[in-house]
């Protein structure tokens, strides 16, 4: 019998694509793994704002406070306005903003608060500050802040405004104040407003 040579028989496997990725480890599977990490982690990361800004549209108003917990209530009336501040931290900070072309007779602020060591508002021009003791008599202060320094101010100023207490076993829960028409004289665009309940 004749004996046939033997084949010799090399197979040849097709050799990797060329990374153009430039690191060895940044192959197209894994990077595109992490693109799609990333459209995921997004929407996360755009809704870990403090603070939203919450546009009231049927009062004219933006409103944006400095704490994600801190809530406002804007309720018409048939003079203007009530803005109730809800504020579990006992401190924070808000600025209404008008859409309107004025701003309406009567901005009525309603703090839902056990205390109020300091309420201030103002606009770019002027700030003013109340302030309710703790005690018994609930004594009122009012100071009005200008370019020209920080002064006491009583009834017949026109920045003046009473400060009346509401609650319940002569605790008060709620203080209400209603911004003097001087603070909006010249229509300012927004109004500034900050409150402490208790000095810490």
């Amino acid at each position: 019998e004749r004996q046939l040579p033997k084949l010799h028989t090399r197979v040849r496997f097709p050799s990797p694509a060329p990374n153009i990725f430039g690191s060895p480890f940044a192959s197209p599977r894994s990077l595109a793994c992490v693109m799609v990490a990333i459209l995921l982690l997004t929407p996360l990361a755009a809704n870990a704002q403090v603070s939203q800004p919450i546009p009231v549209s049927p009062h004219g108003f933006v409103v944006e406070t400095g704490k994600s917990d801190t809530r406002i209530t804007l309720t018409e009336t048939g003079r203007g306005v009530i803005v109730d501040i809800v504020s579990p931290s006992g401190i924070d900070r808000a600025t209404i903003r008008r859409q309107a072309g004025h701003w309406p007779p009567e901005v009525r602020i309603r703090l839902h608060l056990a205390g109020l060591e300091r309420f201030k508002a103002g606009n770019q021009a002027v700030e003013i500050e109340w302030s309710v003791s703790s005690g018994p008599s609930h004594h009122t202060t009012t100071t009005l802040r200008t370019a020209t320094g920080v002064s006491a101010i009583a009834s017949d100023n026109p920045f003046w405004a009473s400060v009346k207490l509401g609650g319940e076993n002569a605790r008060p829960d709620r203080f209400e104040i209603a911004l003097p028409t001087k603070l909006f004289e010249y229509n300012p665009p927004q109004i500034a407003l900050s409150w402490v309940n208790f000095f810490r």
